[in-house]
């Protein structure tokens, strides 16, 4: 059996325990992944030679319809006019939950959010959302990404599809279920090799819980 497990930060659990970010995830890790992914989709709309497959290095290119759930995040900032990246899912028709690091990593807070869905991609297609509404778990952390959780509110319901829906919550019986030894899949823009390279597209890595 399979477990779907909801990761936020954009795919970079990894990179965290690799650099010890405990703040500035924005300076440190969002700005310039976003730059990066920009450039790659750029070059893909350039370059018809180049696509998708090309770019993936030791991972799986998820197809569109593989997780509706998923939703990309570009994140504009306080004070600056560059642009940050997460990950989050879609909770309900109106409600996509994330990271609260996303909103605030204890240097830069974010003024405004485009939520992505439907698309493999963070710069081209989809249905782009703009929120500013977001709700930071009231004894978050940033220096020890304690209770490291923000929901944000969509300005109107988001109709489902096949490949926009929202993610299933667990049923009342697997609350307290450790799911030890179910396969677990983490899905987001990240790590697809051990040289901890960062990609443009959705991919997707199953491991054992």
């Amino acid at each position: 059996m399979r477990a779907v497990i909801l990761l936020f930060g954009c795919f970079l659990t990894d990179v965290f325990a690799l650099l010890e970010v405990q703040t500035n995830y924005h300076d440190a890790i969002g700005i310039p992944t976003a730059e990066r992914i920009k450039a790659l989709e750029e070059a893909i709309q350039a370059n018809r030679n180049i696509t998708i497959e090309d770019r993936i290095i030791g991972g799986e290119l998820a197809p569109l319809n593989a997780y509706p759930f998923f939703a990309g995040l570009l994140i504009s900032l306080v004070g600056t006019t560059t642009v940050s990246v997460c990950s989050s899912s879609l909770l309900s028709p109106n409600r996509v939950v994330t990271a609260a690091h996303c909103n605030f990593d204890g240097v830069q807070l974010a003024s405004e959010f485009t939520v992505i869905l439907g698309s493999n991609y963070l710069y081209i297609g989809g249905e782009r959302i703009a929120t500013r509404k977001v709700f930071m778990h009231p004894y978050y952390i940033p220096r020890y990404s304690r209770n490291d959780i923000a929901i944000l509110y969509l300005p109107w319901n988001v109709k489902s599809t096949n490949i926009i829906h929202p993610i299933k919550l667990p049923d009342t019986s697997d609350l307290r279920n450790l799911f030890v030894g179910y396969w677990a899949t983490a899905v987001g823009f990240g790590s697809t090799s051990d040289a901890r390279k960062l990609s443009h597209f959705l991919p997707f890595n199953r491991n054992i819980v």
